[in-house]
């Protein structure tokens, strides 16, 4: 009889143990493929994408200082021909200066017009303290070719703080010279050549002049002195900047530093970005510092491989509540992802058709709300008569027969302007800059067919000027202002418009010195606004609705005026800018 074979491979691992193992090395070997992979990926993505941006960035920074500078050089070429500069006295001057120039120029801090030391006429009312500059008062003397552009700074001004001022000579009537002179707002034009959002990005935007001396940067790369009155670099040399690169790599025992720069415009500033890398990477590096938990995280998701069959039941049920915890916060852009024939994927599918559902009730009101909005805007397009074109068309046939063909072309470009401004169709909000812009084509064509019957005048606040408001909110006033008030006076009136800053808030008045109405017809229009009576002024309740549409309680009219006095209205308006978000009222006000 033959003895059984002897079992020479005796049962060392059972599978259990075997699909542990083999588990365990497939997790744990997938877990730091990846993490390392992940890492590398990553570091090596974020450090392209960032840097490609930097470049692109100072590129467009460049391009607008470009633009910026070119509009600087045709301003002074401009008005250095103008015969109010040549001709004018010190009184003109100044009114020219405060009422139109500045206005022109947003980059700008002052304006100057210098015949000497002692002759010295300003948009701020302490021009005179230019003379205490020695700096400044020995720069000018510099200036001596008619015509040709002059860069002064950066330097410290008693006038306009630390600025950098453009300068050009010009004669007066009677051949002396005067200098006009502009104090750049480096601030301004600092933040205006970072592109929206590149706030968010990792690096410091600095501006050099052609000397390789810092302009204008924030830390902490640069800081500004107050002893010396400028800013200085924080440990780079001056002399990096001398050699002829676009993008360079600044490393040391501490930092890795990568800088890109462009220099194309025609007074050689340079715009140069700065990047840390090892910031940069940092928030990468950490993955790094967690590479024990996983080695601890994959022993646990082993030993959780026995658990699988209560995980197939559990996690369906905590994503389908975390889901709902979502949709409870008012997030409608999510869905349970369960692709099951059971029970579970029943009800994650039918959640899945309430929340579609849901999402299509809401772009219902949505999109009702938005043909509301629209409604409105053509509704004040509307306002855009026959008969304000047809007498419009027939003051420029006046004009064209008594041969001023100058005029004509003007008040052909001030139609052209206010009709393509009125029949753009979207709804979207403007800024003040925009209205006033507009406004002065309509006043234009008033004015050419009115005659003398008023004049404008303007006082605005160049920090208001980005505020937002929708389109359309001035002409109906103004025009309301002219029909109703200055023309049926029979006199020459005044029309002023104001603007304000006020912080958070901001200010817009038109007030004119015309007819004025009686208690009884202003309370009949404060009805009205107030929609308690039926509006006769089609117009101011257009514009009434719609800021309270778009500002709701934020937004406040107070309307003065009395008989023979004219009258007053001031409209008071949350600060909102281009960049910023409009804040719409959920009950609609």
């Amino acid at each position: 009889m033959r003895r059984p074979f002897p079992d020479s491979n005796p049962l060392r691992f059972k599978l259990s143990t075997k699909m542990f193992l083999i588990t365990f090395g497939l997790v744990e070997s997938i877990i730091l493929l990846l993490g390392f992979s992940y890492y590398r990926y990553s570091a090596n993505t974020l450090q392209h994408a960032q840097t490609e941006y930097a470049k692109q960035m100072v590129q467009k920074s460049d391009q607008y200082l470009q633009l910026t500078l070119a509009h600087i050089r045709s301003f002074f070429l401009s008005v250095a021909n103008d015969n109010r500069l040549r001709t004018g006295t010190e009184s003109e001057i100044r009114h020219w200066l405060n009422d139109n120039l500045i206005y022109f120029m947003p980059n700008a801090s002052n304006i100057h017009v210098i015949a000497d030391e002692s002759t010295i006429i300003s948009t701020d009312a302490g021009g005179w303290k230019l003379a205490e500059s020695s700096y400044l008062m020995q720069q000018l003397a510099l200036v001596i070719h008619p015509g040709e552009l002059y860069w002064i700074g950066p330097y410290f001004s008693p006038v306009s703080g630390y600025t950098f001022s453009v300068v050009m000579t010009a004669a007066d009537g009677q051949g002396e010279p005067r200098q006009l002179m502009v104090d750049l707002n480096l601030q301004s034009l600092y933040t205006a050549l970072i592109p929206n959002g590149s706030s968010q990005q990792q690096g410091s935007l600095l501006l050099l002049d052609a000397k390789n001396r810092p302009i204008f940067a924030n830390p902490p790369y640069a800081n500004y002195s107050v002893f010396s009155k400028s800013f200085r670099l924080n440990d780079i040399p001056e002399s990096l900047f001398a050699s002829n690169w676009k993008q360079y790599e600044l490393m040391d025992d501490s930092r890795q530093l990568f800088l890109t720069r462009s220099r194309t415009n025609f007074v050689g500033w340079q715009v140069v970005w700065i990047m840390d890398l090892q910031t940069l990477l940092s928030p990468l590096r950490k993955l790094l510092d967690y590479t024990g938990l996983l080695i601890g995280l994959s022993l646990v998701l082993s030993l959780g491989i026995a658990m699988l069959i209560s995980v197939l039941v559990s996690r369906p049920i905590r994503r389908i509540a975390a889901t709902m915890v979502e949709v409870s916060d008012g997030n409608l852009d999510v869905s349970i992802p369960i692709k099951r024939t059971d029970e579970l994927g029943l009800l994650a599918r039918h959640f899945n058709l309430m929340i579609g559902r849901l999402r299509g009730l809401i772009d219902d009101l949505r999109r009702t709300e938005e043909e509301r909005n629209k409604a409105d805007f053509i509704a004040l397009q509307a306002q855009i008569k026959p008969h304000f074109l047809f007498n419009t068309l027939n003051t420029i046939s006046m004009v064209a027969r008594q041969g001023a063909l100058d005029k004509v072309d003007e008040l052909i470009s001030a139609l052209t302007d206010q009709l393509q401004y009125s029949l753009d169709s979207s709804p979207a909000p403007a800024t003040l800059r925009e209205e006033l812009r507009s406004l002065e084509s309509y006043v234009e064509l008033m004015g050419a067919r009115y005659g003398d019957a008023f004049s404008i005048e303007t006082d605005i606040d160049p920090a208001v000027l980005e505020r937002l408001l929708p389109k359309f909110t001035l002409q109906p006033i103004v025009e309301n202002a002219i029909f109703h008030g200055l023309v049926p006076s029979g006199r020459q009136g005044t029309l002023f418009i104001g603007a304000a800053d006020q912080g958070e808030q901001w200010e817009l008045m038109v007030e004119d010195d015309g007819i004025g109405m009686s208690e009884a017809r202003l309370q009949l229009l404060l009805d009205s606004l107030g929609g308690t009576r039926q509006a006769e002024r089609i117009g101011m309740l257009n514009v009434h609705r719609r800021l309270r549409l778009m500002f709701g309680e934020h937004y406040a009219c107070r309307i003065d005026s009395s008989p023979g006095n004219g009258t007053r209205l001031i409209m008071t308006l949350p600060a909102v800018r281009k960049a910023g978000t409009i804040p719409i009222q959920e009950d609609g006000r």
